[in-house]
């Protein structure tokens, strides 16, 4: 074994996406959105553990009690600033037949607590990702360490596709997929634009309302048949008015299962084609409608997946 393929092996595969997670993190505070933060937890607790992040554990406390399933349920104490707090969670490596996190950076000087959050309520130290920012609601991952990021990774870190490269390693990753997002859209975050349902099977947002949309979603379709021409892409319906972007595909996967957020610009014939095309390949899905358009996520921003 070269040096090269000795890190490689000691440094383990990121786990993909569509691996069912041990538990899911849900936010929970009196707020704007805490009825779409319930709501999540309340479908989430029906297929996996939910942890409730929580400012206020007797708030959270009651709202376990009015559950069905309160044993699928535990409560986290910590301070936070926001409810997005996908792109602060751990990023898991499997590593021997264990698993390993990394935290990402992504500080924002605005969101003191945010930035310490997974800091303060692990149990031990953890590794800190070596790309200064990389939200993990901009790490899409396939199969074989396969990681699709959109651009903003290298624009934000003046990095070059070489400097990535170097990074692999220490996430457990293979093959870097770069590719532009949508022209408007304010995240620059991957998992608005595309996401892995097996290791054979990706759906990116095919933007009804934006044609330079579909053209950059062309692009991305064929990066993805370059890198494996057989995996199958499907194409999920979305609508965007301006920089406020719909995307269904920020969907929670639970194993063959998918919640997926519904907006007030979202067509019923938009729904319909999606839950068609899912079920088409094994899927079963849920709407939940998602107030969230001025905030640029939804389902997937807003929790955490979490593997022990």
């Amino acid at each position: 074994m070269n040096d090269q393929t000795h890190v490689m092996a000691e440094s383990g595969l990121i786990i993909t996406d569509y691996r069912i997670p041990d538990a899911i993190m849900v936010p929970h505070y009196q707020c704007d959105l805490t009825p779409l933060l319930e709501e999540i937890a309340s479908r989430v607790s029906r297929y996996c553990g939910v942890i409730l992040l929580s400012s206020d554990s007797a708030f959270s406390q009651a709202y376990i009690e009015t559950r069905k399933r309160q044993d699928h349920f535990s409560i986290v104490t910590a301070a936070f600033d926001s409810p997005w707090i996908r792109d602060r969670s751990p990023v898991a490596i499997k590593v021997k037949g264990a698993v390993r996190w990394c935290i990402p950076l992504a500080v924002q000087d605005e969101r003191p607590n945010d930035n310490q959050l997974f800091h303060t309520i692990c149990a031990t130290k953890h590794p800190l990702s070596p790309i200064p920012f990389l939200p993990q609601g901009n790490m899409v991952v396939g199969n074989r360490g396969l990681m699709l990021v959109c651009n903003d990774v290298l624009k934000h870190n003046h990095f070059s596709l070489n400097d990535l490269e170097h990074c692999k390693a220490a996430l457990g990753i293979r093959h870097w997929l770069v590719f532009s997002g949508f022209s408007k859209e304010m995240t620059g975050h991957a998992d608005v634009h595309v996401r892995v349902l097996k290791a054979n099977l990706i759906a990116v947002a095919w933007n009804l309302s934006s044609k330079q949309d579909r053209n950059r979603c062309e692009s991305l379709i064929q990066k993805i048949r370059a890198y494996d021409e057989t995996i199958e892409v499907i194409k999920i319906p979305i609508r965007s008015d301006g920089n406020r972007y719909g995307s269904l595909v920020n969907w929670l996967q639970i194993g063959k299962h998918l919640l997926l957020p519904r907006y007030d610009i979202t067509e019923k014939c938009d729904i319909v084609e999606t839950r068609e095309l899912l079920s088409q390949h094994g899927f079963t899905t849920e709407f939940i409608y998602s107030p969230t358009l001025h905030y640029a996520g939804s389902l997937h921003c807003l929790t955490a997946s979490i593997y022990i």
